[in-house]
């Protein structure tokens, strides 16, 4: 049986205000600006956003609870972050903050690549040398003078 998820009634009004900010200002912006509103990337994404929280708004207060799938309001929730990226193009600040982060991001990926390799390389030395060294202390006996139960296995 489905659990029934109980939302808190701040956070739902906090969205349902959020969501009706948000409708009232691409109300305006379409009624101000008409067809150049949809020329604009970020007009197309802004309404796309209100559309699709409008729809799981209404599927989540028509159907029950256990009905709805919890995936549909999680997309809904992040789709509304992405309203917030906008931000970037108003303030020259987050923009170039946000440039920095991008290009801090790409070379840190190449870090993990490169130590992903690294280790990779390790892993075939140790299991290509050392292996043979371990199989060989086991062999004579050794590993049963220091007692480790664990140490003639660890490379099984």
């Amino acid at each position: 049986a489905a659990k029934s998820v109980h939302t808190p009634k701040w956070l739902s009004m906090t969205s349902l205000s959020i969501l009706a900010a948000y409708l009232l200002e691409i109300c305006i912006k379409i009624f101000a600006i008409r067809r150049r509103f949809f020329a604009d990337a970020f007009g197309v994404v802004d309404f796309a956003v209100v559309f699709v929280d409008i729809i799981v708004t209404i599927i989540i207060i028509v159907m029950p609870v256990s009905f709805v799938p919890l995936v549909f309001a999680r997309i809904a929730r992040i789709l509304k972050i992405t309203r917030a990226l906008r931000m970037l193009s108003v303030f020259p600040e987050l923009n170039v903050l946000m440039k920095g982060l991008l290009i801090a991001s790409k070379t840190i990926v190449w870090g993990v690549v490169m130590l992903s390799v690294c280790l990779c390389f390790w892993g075939i030395f140790a299991t290509m040398f050392i292996h043979p060294i371990v199989q060989d202390l086991q062999r004579e006996g050794y590993w049963e003078t220091l007692g480790c139960e664990r140490c003639p296995r660890a490379f099984e």
